[in-house]
């Protein structure tokens, strides 16, 4: 399934060795990316593609819905085009299930990318602190200029994968 994202321009992907890193060019950036078995994942490294908005779209664009994970390591906020980027929850009984953003809950536990003492690659299931969907044409009508969901802070580009991405160690799907 491929997944259209835009994000803020900080967020951190990882690099071949599993070493943090912000976009600082569109084109040529290999990152770390997973793919999940029946039992197991594999990381393996791929270019990331981005779109830039056009001009004509991006004032139609800044009207849709921003949507905010917050889990007890990182936050991601993002627009998600088609409203089918997933994450992995394990559930109580160790289920795995694959969830949108509507469908995930506070208290749930998604996949996050974790490096542990020894710098080794695995993962982790964290919980969600937060869930905040902000439909923007509303709230940009009365926006604060400190504000910290401010539409002007989200990229000029469209993230594309095919495959599963990390972006702010949480693990898109």
């Amino acid at each position: 399934m491929k997944i259209f994202l835009r994000t803020y321009d900080d967020v951190f992907f990882y690099d071949p060795n599993f070493l943090k890193f912000k976009i600082k060019k569109r084109k040529g950036n290999l990152i770390k990316k997973v793919k999940f078995s029946e039992y197991d994942h594999l990381f393996f490294n791929e270019d990331i593609e981005f779109k830039m908005i056009p001009s004509a779209e991006k004032a139609l664009i800044n009207k849709g819905i921003l949507k905010i994970l917050i889990t007890e390591k990182s936050t991601l906020i993002f627009q998600d085009f088609d409203g089918k980027s997933r994450f992995l929850v394990n559930e109580n009984n160790n289920n795995k299930v694959y969830l949108t953003f509507n469908e995930l809950s506070i208290k749930d536990k998604i996949c996050h990318f974790n490096l542990d003492k020894n710098d080794n690659p695995g993962l982790v299931f964290l919980e969600i602190k937060d869930l905040i969907s902000i439909d923007m044409i509303n709230y940009n009508n009365n926006l604060a200029k400190e504000d910290e969901f401010d539409v002007k802070k989200l990229s000029n580009y469209i993230l594309y994968s095919d495959n599963n991405i990390i972006i702010n160690d949480i693990i898109v799907i």
